[in-house]
């Protein structure tokens, strides 16, 4: 049983909550989400409607005063 609870993330996850802007590259529809956690490698970005794996994304996240924005594909 504790091998299904082993973490299998390539790196750690820090709580973390931005307003995510996400945009589909195929479709160009957006959306307004937020983040709960982000990674060196990635983030959870909490949608209403999640986009199917292997989307093109670009991702806006913003804080206060801050603005990351990246191109991303959703897993």
């Amino acid at each position: 049983m504790a091998d299904l609870m082993t973490e299998r993330r390539a790196a750690p996850r820090y709580p973390l909550i931005l307003i995510a802007e996400v945009m589909d590259l195929l479709s160009s529809a957006k959306f307004t989400a937020r983040t709960s956690d982000v990674s060196r490698k990635g983030c959870y970005i909490d949608m209403l409607n999640p986009l199917p794996r292997g989307t093109q994304i670009h991702v806006r996240l913003q804080s206060e005063r801050e603005v990351f924005e990246s191109a991303a594909t959703v897993i």
